[in-house]
């Protein structure tokens, strides 16, 4: 096991994508199997000393910025330990790179859907925040596809869990170790896609408690996840729409469709998303109020005069279709494209981004978009709208050009949380709480709900020295 202690070698471990102020730390140890990671947490528990976990960096929650202590980086920890073609699944250390296991897993004909959109992610990582991406529309999240997880707890004890080999009920405790029983949480979850808090209610499973706990808990250091048949050859659809229709209106009737079975991907970009990439895109249709992505497969005939058939009713300006690979890749670019702008405007204007991870139930979708756009009407910051419509999740990317749009912005962030919780929503869809969400985290639980999530934190790490600051703040950072 590598240990360094050199600044020069630790910088880049003090910052991921969440912007949010640079940490310290005292060392960097990059151990190089499972045991190594135990024996080196061991160490540092019996020393007092803090570790936080390091994945790829890609989060923007600020999950693995350290507050002192030790860092411990999981990139060395990267063996495919096996892939099961015929029983579909794979086992891998948590610190295997999403991309790279995509194209292995491809040449076996097989598929893991709910690889998040940064796909340099580390699948510990994955775990860790229960990611999603594009295609959780249809095959919903991390949680969902992990199958079996090892876990290293604070203590330097390793423990192996399978989903549905311990069940919790009445209390929490984990089984045939010396861990105190305390009752089980009476918060309620969202009925929506969450990664807020600790996944938790008598009844769960034990093994959905560490997937999504951010590292406060332990760490995941290996996982069996389940895969599927690779699918078929997707093809897009963009659809351009003047800003007089209803989105969740047009998606409503999509949902009821024929075809609704074919639909793997269903993104929304607003007007100002739209005019941000127009430059690479100049034949978007100038009228255009917003559009919809839709990623489909099964390409035929036939679905398209369907799909064509069922929006009828709604005033459609342009639509492309995207079935060419050169065109596939061309409108696949836009997504990832919007999300790079808004960071080069953010890095020009000197003051950070707000953005909202807010996903809300169904029948509320509709109010929470004319939340953000009339308020947004009412101040004036610049600002893009965009996201996965089909889970009613969509991001708002707050981007203010001066002090005063700052504090200003840092206001309306807080009414959309407050509005989405209000309509049984979450304040974290699919990015998780990290430090930078943390001190929001009250208000959609209360002070009594955080009590006792701390209480499965301190039966697990009594001196809070795993992951400082994840979920629970040790101070509040901007937004």
């Amino acid at each position: 096991m590598q240990i360094k202690k050199e600044y020069d070698d630790l910088k880049p471990y003090f910052e991921d994508a969440s912007n949010i102020p640079a940490g310290t730390a005292s060392g960097l140890a990059l151990p190089e199997s499972e045991q190594e990671a135990a024996d080196f947490i061991k160490e540092t528990a019996a020393s007092g000393l803090a570790v936080t976990i390091s994945a790829g960096g890609t989060g923007v929650v600020g999950g693995r910025v350290p507050y002192g202590g030790w860092i411990l980086s999981t990139e060395k920890l990267n063996k495919i330990i096996d892939i099961e073609k015929k029983n579909k699944s794979a086992v891998l250390e948590c610190g295997v790179v999403v991309k790279d296991f995509l194209k292995i897993i491809d040449r076996e004909n097989l598929f893991y859907p709910p690889f998040p959109t940064e796909k340099s992610a580390l699948i510990g990582g994955n775990a860790a925040t229960n990611a999603s991406g594009e295609y959780s529309f249809k095959y919903g999240s991390t949680r969902s596809h992990i199958k079996k997880i090892n876990v290293i707890l604070p203590s330097g004890e390793m423990i192996g869990m399978e989903r549905g080999q311990y069940r919790l009920n009445d209390n929490f405790h984990l089984p045939d170790k010396n861990h105190t029983f305390i009752p089980l949480p009476g918060y309620s979850l969202p009925g929506v896609k969450n990664t807020a808090g600790y996944h938790i209610y008598n009844g769960s499973d034990l093994i959905d408690l560490f997937i999504g706990s951010e590292g406060t808990l332990g760490l995941i250091s290996r996982v069996e996840i389940s895969l599927i048949d690779r699918i078929p050859e997707l093809f897009y659809l963009l659809l351009f729409f003047p800003s007089s229709s209803n989105p969740d209106k047009i998606i409503e009737k999509i949902r009821s469709t024929d075809f609704s079975e074919n639909m793997l991907i269903a993104e929304y970009f607003d007007c100002n998303s739209l005019r941000l990439l127009k430059p690479f895109y100049p034949s978007f249709p100038r009228r255009a109020g917003f559009a919809l992505l839709l990623g489909l497969s099964g390409l035929s005939e036939q679905l398209l005069c369907s799909i064509k058939n069922n929006l009828s009713p709604f005033r459609l300006l342009d639509d492309w279709l995207a079935a060419t690979a050169y065109d596939i890749d061309l409108i696949y670019k836009l997504r990832l494209r919007l999300p790079e702008e808004v960071n080069k405007l953010v890095k020009s204007s000197g003051y950070p981004k707000l953005s909202t991870d807010i996903a809300v139930p169904s029948a509320y979708t509709n109010d929470m978009r004319l939340c953000y756009e009339k308020i947004l009407q009412k101040n004036p910051i610049r600002h893009v709208i965009f996201g996965h419509i089909g889970e009613n999740h969509l991001h708002v990317n707050l981007m203010p050009e001066n002090k005063k749009q700052f504090n200003t912005a840092q206001i309306i962030y807080r009414q959309f949380l407050c509005t989405g919780i209000h309509f049984g929503g979450t304040i974290s869809a699919e990015h998780g709480i990290g430090k930078k969400k943390s001190c929001y985290l009250p208000l959609m639980f209360g002070s009594g709900s955080i009590s006792e999530m701390k209480n499965i934190k301190n039966a697990l790490d009594p001196d809070n020295l795993f992951c400082r600051g994840n979920i629970f703040p040790e101070s509040c950072s901007v937004v």
